[in-house]
């Protein structure tokens, strides 16, 4: 199998799922800063604390068995050019940890190259692998740093941005957002992750626990990716993102993705996550 480069014509996945963007009217009341001596230490063990608790509940909330959700996504270029795809994404969480996820591009009908396969391992190593149907083989990409060319995103966002990965601390507990009062969160990397983002701001919502915002940084600590969520409702019980849009900077390119359509709790057969499966569909 080859490894594939994601500067050329990649895969690409639900980048939605991906948190949102923080937000420019943020924070009014900040968590106090450490000061000199054992009250600056105590203050700074609570923020940590405070932040895997709420980054605890907010992984929670992601942790959904198997979905099915179709979306369309609208890329405009930094010269003005847009175009518009239509893709469905299906997903599927395994007991131990693990997760599969399939995405197809539905329309227009030349995208279908860029049908994907994604698998990320119970200890968060990721996998996307796409049908090139003009050698008849498989390209598998096999770092969460990797880039896919459509959106210019990487593995990693377009698994939920994998949130684990970050140790995080309570910076802002009445930061002021548009989906209502948050928490404001700063992750840094984990040492060992594999990452192209070693820092990451986040907004939680006080009411849900769901993501509101976010932000990533890169290894100069500016912004790299900005992405909001503009609007959410409940499907099912679960809390759902309904439109969000990712100012990706570093391509210069602005996605907003509208849902469609979300289904939760699905039965899903594991042969739909399979090479067999995804060469298949690539001929429809």
């Amino acid at each position: 199998m080859n490894k594939l480069t994601f500067g050329s014509r990649c895969l690409i996945a639900f980048a939605a799922t991906l948190l949102a963007a923080f937000s420019s009217a943020c924070a009014t009341r900040s968590v106090a800063s450490p000061d000199a001596g054992g009250a600056g230490s105590e203050a700074g063990e609570q923020a940590a604390r405070e932040g895997e608790r709420i980054i605890g509940r907010c992984l929670s909330q992601l942790q959904i068995g198997q979905s099915m959700v179709r979306m369309r996504a609208t890329i405009q270029d930094s010269d003005g050019a847009a175009r518009v795809v239509d893709l469905t994404m299906l997903r599927k969480r395994l007991p131990d940890g693990a997760q599969w996820a399939l995405a197809e591009f539905t329309s227009p009908q030349e995208e279908r190259d860029r049908d994907a396969l994604i698998k990320v391992s119970p200890k968060g190593d990721v996998e996307a692998t796409r049908f090139m149907q003009s050698t008849g083989s498989f390209v598998t990409a096999r770092s969460a740093s990797d880039e896919e060319s459509l959106f210019g995103m990487t593995l990693q966002e377009l698994v939920d941005g994998q949130l684990e990965k970050y140790q995080f601390k309570l910076i802002d507990q009445d930061a002021a957002a548009s989906g209502g009062p948050a928490y404001r969160l700063d992750g840094k990397l984990r040492p060992g992750s594999d990452s192209k983002f070693p820092r990451v701001v986040l907004l939680v919502s006080k009411e849900s626990y769901t993501p509101l915002a976010a932000e990533f940084y890169d290894n100069h600590n500016e912004i790299a990716r900005r992405v909001a969520i503009d609007k959410t409702a409940e499907v099912q019980g679960h809390w759902t993102r309904m439109k969000w849009t990712v100012d990706n900077r570093s391509r210069h390119k602005t996605i907003v993705f509208d849902l469609v359509e979300a289904k939760y709790d699905q039965s899903i057969p594991d042969s739909t996550f399979t090479e067999e499966h995804l060469k298949k569909i690539a001929f429809r």
